[in-house]
């Protein structure tokens, strides 16, 4: 949680409590209706066991990072830590924003970068505060927590929409990044499929801010890494609703292609999930021919196949064998990357080659029961033979990549390098493997095992879903209805309309 500099720091700060407890007794900080209330062990939810509690007491006495104005404060370049005894609810939760930037950000340092920015930017340090709150009350159990992180969200949200209608604030990196922290919020709290949606609405609302904020953002590092994050969620909701990535989206992506370098791996790998989303709606809300989807997911699946063989060495990853934490490991294999990132692009691979043979192997089902058979007999039985082989393999590396997301035991610790991942990038991966035709019931089991684990451990509310979905067999049907057609209407309200309600989108 915060930072702890040592042990001599804990017992100069119990001194000091000791000497202020004798010239002016205890005393609270009052809470202006503006401010939330001072955290006090009360809050601990009564079911939190006495070790909990304990910890958490301790973390009062440890270093919490206190804002210096405004309703949030602001943080400046030079953050200095205080060593507060009682530090507000907003100071904990701040404090735990902050120390743990690995969980919200594929970069560890674009955090420093943007609340270097952010003097001021009350909105977003209020959405900074609802998902430290809400992460916090879920690692000591305090359900009094999340109802104050609740309140801290619709106040990040009417800040937000302040911030929107402001010419000076609307392309600010702080503003972007706001945004995109509702969308943490969701993934962290969302109990029901609804949340699904609204984790949708705030991708949608950053991605309509990445297209208004132009080819600036590109010759900063903050703008590229804010905008790589913002694109890979869309593309993850655009495969997820069998939708096309917005036209508006691909426009700028060609734009930043001029700056940006198109050599890099990952950049060849967007290009072709692009595709592959424009592919697979199609196909669903057209009249193509069996034979014809059949050889075009064939043939973005060989581009997805010659991206995975030319990954660098920095992509590659050995394969270890044990039959420790079989609740972790898989079938006693699992792989070590030497990065912590190169396995989420790797499972993007995975999984977009997942869905390309699943629906090869949907379009064997149906020609082999039309009549006359689009395709002959020989060519159903070596094309199913060669899909399952592939959908087996897939499966296996996504779940061999599984303790590489994962806070793991001492042993594993040494041998697996975890620190610094987020679990959030293993959930659709796991779901998805869950949820495969070929997928067994002792493996399903395995998978739902997993995703509760991760929603209790990693305070990951999403991953309760997914597991829930997968115990029922049941889809999820918010998935199947599109979001916006595209992001026109939304640039529009973002960038000119003062009356709309901007927060039915962002």
């Amino acid at each position: 949680m915060f930072r702890n500099e040592s042990e001599v720091v804990i017992e100069k700060a119990k001194a000091r409590e000791k000497l202020k407890a004798k010239s002016k007794g205890s005393s609270s900080r009052s809470a202006t209706p503006m401010t939330p209330a001072s955290y006090t062990s009360s809050e601990v939810s009564p079911q939190t066991s006495e070790a909990t509690k304990a910890e958490a007491l301790k973390n009062d006495l440890v270093v919490s990072l206190r804002p210096a104005q405004g309703y949030y404060g602001g943080f400046s370049n030079s953050i200095i830590p205080s060593y507060n005894l009682q530090p507000t609810l907003q100071e904990r939760a701040l404090g735990y924003f902050y120390s743990n930037p690995t969980l919200w950000l594929q970069n560890n340092d674009l955090l420093c970068t943007l609340c270097g920015q952010a003097d001021a930017d009350e909105h977003l340090l209020a959405g900074m505060s609802a998902v430290g709150l809400a992460s916090l009350a879920k690692s000591i159990h305090a359900p009094s927590l999340m109802v104050k992180a609740r309140k801290d969200y619709l106040t990040a949200i009417r800040l937000i929409n302040s911030a929107l209608r402001s010419p000076s604030q609307v392309k600010k990196d702080s503003t972007l990044f706001a945004v995109m922290v509702l969308s943490m919020f969701e993934t962290i709290t969302g109990t029901d499929v609804e949340s699904i949606g609204a984790w949708t609405k705030h991708v949608n609302g950053a991605a309509a801010l990445v297209k208004l904020r132009g080819m600036d953002q590109f010759y900063t590092d903050a703008g590229q890494r804010m905008y790589t994050q913002v694109m890979g969620n869309l593309v993850l909701s655009c495969l997820q609703r069998t939708v096309p990535v917005p036209p508006e989206m691909i426009e700028l992506r060609k734009e930043a292609g001029k700056i940006l370098d198109k050599t890099m791996q990952s950049w060849k790998l967007m290009e072709v999930i692009i595709d592959f989303t424009t592919f697979r709606s199609t196909y669903r809300r057209s009249t193509m021919g069996r034979r014809q989807i059949v050889e075009t997911a064939l043939d973005i699946d060989r581009r997805f196949a010659e991206l995975d063989d030319g990954f660098p060495k920095e992509f590659s990853y050995r394969t270890l064998y044990t039959d420790k934490d079989p609740d972790l490991i898989w079938n006693g294999t699992y792989h070590k990357y030497e990065n912590n990132w190169t396995p989420q692009i790797r499972n993007w691979v995975r999984v977009c080659r997942i869905m390309a043979h699943e629906t090869i192997s949907n379009q064997l089902l149906y020609d082999s029961a039309a009549t006359p058979p689009i395709l002959t007999n020989d060519e159903t039985i070596a094309q199913r033979a060669s899909s399952n082989e592939i959908l087996l393999q897939a499966q296996a590396d996504i779940l061999a990549s599984v303790p590489q997301y994962t806070a793991t035991t001492s042993y594993m610790h040494e041998q697996v390098p975890v620190d610094g991942t987020r679990e959030w990038y293993i959930l659709w991966p796991l779901y998805l493997v869950g949820a495969m035709d070929l997928a067994t019931d002792q493996l399903r089991g395995w998978v739902i095992n997993r995703l509760l684990t991760l929603a209790d451990s990693a305070g990951i509310a999403h991953a309760q879903i997914l597991a829930r979905h997968l115990i029922l067999k049941q889809d999820i049907d918010i998935l199947e209805t599109p979001p916006i057609a595209g992001l026109s209407a939304l640039l529009k309200r973002v960038a000119g309309d003062s009356n709309s309600r901007i927060v039915e989108e962002i």
